[in-house]
Order: C-alpha cells, then sequence, then structure tokens
C-alpha cells in the first residue's frame, strides 16, 4: 500500500504562507462585511436622512446575502469547480463594496448589502471545499 499524497506536499514554505495568507483573508471576508459597517450607522442615518430601523435593514440585507450565498453555493460549486465560484465570489463583493459607497439611497444601499453578504460565504465555502475533497480522497 502506497502513501498517499497531498496536493500541497507539493508548494514550496513561501508558496504554503501565501496560500495561508490568502485563504485567511477569505475567511475574514465575512465578519468585516459586518464588523466594519457597525460603527457607521449613526452616519449612514444622518447622511441619508432614515430612520434608525431602516438603515438598520441594511444589515439584515447582508444576513439575507449570506442566507442565499450558502444556499446556492454547493450545487453550484459542484458543477463547475471551486476556482470559479471562488473568484466570481470575490469580484462581486469587491463590486458591491464600490455600490455600497456609491449609493444614492437606502434601497440600492441595501441591493449592495444584500450582494456584499453573497460573496463571503461563497467564497469561505469554495475555499473548504477543496480541503474535504482532497482529504477525502487521499484516506480511501
Amino acid at each position: 500500500m502506497t502513501a498517499a499524497v497531498h496536493p500541497g506536499d507539493a508548494l514550496s514554505r513561501p508558496e504554503r504562507l501565501t496560500y495561508i495568507l490568502v485563504l485567511g483573508a477569505l475567511t475574514a471576508l465575512g465578519p468585516f462585511t459586518i464588523d466594519l459597517y457597525l460603527p457607521a450607522l449613526p452616519i449612514l442615518e444622518r447622511e441619508l436622512d432614515a430612520r434608525t430601523a431602516l438603515v438598520q435593514l441594511t444589515l439584515t440585507a447582508t444576513m439575507v446575502g449570506f442566507a442565499l450565498g450558502q444556499l446556492f453555493v454547493g450545487p453550484l460549486s459542484d458543477q463547475v469547480g471551486r476556482r470559479r465560484p471562488l473568484l466570481l465570489a470575490t469580484g462581486v463583493h469587491i463590486l458591491a463594496c464600490l455600490g455600497a459607497a456609491l449609493a444614492p439611497d437606502l434601497f440600492w444601499l441595501s441591493v449592495a448589502r444584500v450582494l456584499q453578504g453573497w460573496g463571503p460565504p461563497r467564497a469561505a465555502w469554495s475555499r473548504w471545499r477543496p480541503c474535504a475533497t482532497c482529504s477525502a480522497a487521499t484516506r480511501s
């Protein structure tokens, strides 16, 4: 019986470090989407001239995006692989951040926040799925 070879074994030390840092940053993207946004809620109320409850709904919109991202990521990743969904999710998140920064009113801010929420779970899922697949393949 031969020992199982993991694809990560072929990476050099600097490549492994880069891989770890990129995966760590992708994992942090979800919490940053919320944590860095919370202190700005009172400012948004003033700038958009909106009630507190309506501004707080943009946070709910982010959670809806998280849920939708989790709901659809598995089947899509299984169909097209892991790399494309990861790149797509990161691109969507970047564009949604720009959209949120340029949103003229609460409606468009909420739309951007849903898209911001959609990106991080997809990135995290696409990141972890290959690891689960590789470890399952090496055990058999």
